[in-house]
């Protein structure tokens, strides 16, 4: 069985998304907190989408 390769820009979302994930709690304030889950959630739907 083959193994499907990842699109580029879907490498690169799923790395974003590793990135807030883990620096998530590391945030300082609400604010940017508020930023990182607006992030989080189009990552997401980015990589169901593909």
């Amino acid at each position: 069985m083959k193994k499907k390769r990842k699109s580029k820009k879907l490498q690169e979302a799923e790395d974003d998304l590793l990135f807030y994930l883990e620096f998530y709690k590391k945030f300082p304030d609400s604010y940017k907190k508020k930023i990182a889950d607006k992030e989080i959630k189009e990552l997401e739907e980015k990589i169901k989408k593909e």
